[in-house]
């Protein structure tokens, strides 16, 4: 079967776990959320960097975009 690009992709079930720490969480479950919040912390920095990336990237090309409308006048 193959998968539809302009879906977004689901991520695996052990990825959306629940973070949360309650009272009867034995060490295991403790360790698997906080592995698993290190793991989404990481990725949400590396998001952050790209999509920051990206809106510099666009910025330039706005500011060449604009000279060229300005130099064409």
């Amino acid at each position: 079967m193959d998968e539809d690009p302009s879906q977004p992709q689901q991520e695996p079930a052990s990825q959306e776990m629940d973070l949360n720490v309650y009272e009867d969480d034995d060490d295991e479950t403790l360790h698997r959320k906080l592995i698993a919040a290190k793991i989404a912390r990481k990725r949400a920095e590396e998001d952050h960097k790209l999509l920051s990336n990206r809106i510099a990237l666009l910025k330039q090309e706005e500011q060449k975009v604009r000279a060229r409308s300005i130099i064409s006048r």
